[in-house]
């Protein structure tokens, strides 16, 4: 998730190994309030596309249309 905001992963882990014990439990107490499944319509868009990618490539009937 982080990737896709353009925050390098080893930034991102050099950063979390500095944090605080106080710091480390305010994040895990705030990761609560984040609000769940925010990119659900991306995956399912995503999956929409694997799935006609595949039928198109004939490695799947799903569409028989297409």
């Amino acid at each position: 998730m982080l990737a896709d905001m353009g925050v390098d992963a080893q930034a991102a882990r050099d950063r979390v190994a500095t944090l605080s014990a106080e710091e480390l439990e305010q994040l895990s107490n705030r990761m609560d309030e984040l609000p769940a499944g925010e990119g659900a319509l991306g995956t399912i868009a995503l999956v929409l596309v694997i799935l006609i990618l595949l039928d198109v490539a004939g490695v799947t009937d799903i569409f028989p249309s297409v």
